[in-house]
């Protein structure tokens, strides 16, 4: 990633209506390239990085009526993550270190099931991210990926405005192309595991 990603949204304790929301997040991620190569000379491309801290703000629209739905609730919601990281990046028999910068936008959707304030969610979405790659001195092109989230977590409902969100999302990305001055590097899919935790703010109906 994501990405990944996310929103929290209304909520009284008990019957509420339709909302608008805002949300923000912040968590740790770590990002991986299971395997690569390098189409000139076929050597192969693994990454590897530490934790690095992911951004990500959230809208969206979030549904609950307990006289038609009962306990389920539903949002749709437009996702942006950023983050700026360190990479390990090893390219045949040598090593080097990368920096490499993420950005992500995902059409995300959950459904949670409401039991009091508390509301247990699951979400999936799909997107695209924006990747580039610096290697020493040289730059790489903007690599534009297709990006698909699964999410599991949980909603805290504060009051009829505010809410926490507590979220863990796997993200899986299309294979990455850098385009460097000295030549292309295939990093492959991009593996990507999240820990957000997140406040959102319900607009009213």
């Amino acid at each position: 990633m994501i990405l990944t990603q996310e929103s929290a949204a209304q909520g009284s304790r008990g019957d509420q209506g339709n909302s608008w929301f805002v949300a923000g997040f912040v968590g740790p991620q770590w990002n991986r390239f299971s395997s690569g190569f390098v189409p000139a000379s076929g050597a192969p491309v693994r990454s590897e990085d530490d934790a690095t801290t992911i951004l990500s703000p959230t809208g969206g629209y979030y549904w609950y009526d307990p006289r038609k739905m009962g306990h389920f609730s539903f949002t749709l919601e437009l996702t942006g993550a950023y983050n700026v990281q360190r990479i390990s990046t090893q390219i045949g028999d040598r090593g080097r270190a990368d920096a490499l910068s993420g950005g992500f936008t995902v059409l995300f959707g959950t459904v949670g099931y409401r039991m009091g304030a508390w509301e247990p969610i699951l979400g999936f979405g799909a997107g695209a991210g924006f990747l580039t790659s610096e290697s020493r001195t040289e730059a790489s092109s903007v690599a534009i990926v297709p990006v698909l989230l699964v999410d599991v977590g949980m909603r805290y409902h504060i009051d009829a405005r505010w809410s926490l969100r507590f979220e863990s999302f796997f993200g899986w990305t299309g294979s990455v192309s850098y385009s460097y001055p000295s030549g292309e590097v295939v990093a492959g899919h991009m593996l990507s595991n999240n820990v957000v935790v997140g406040l959102g703010y319900a607009l009213g109906p």
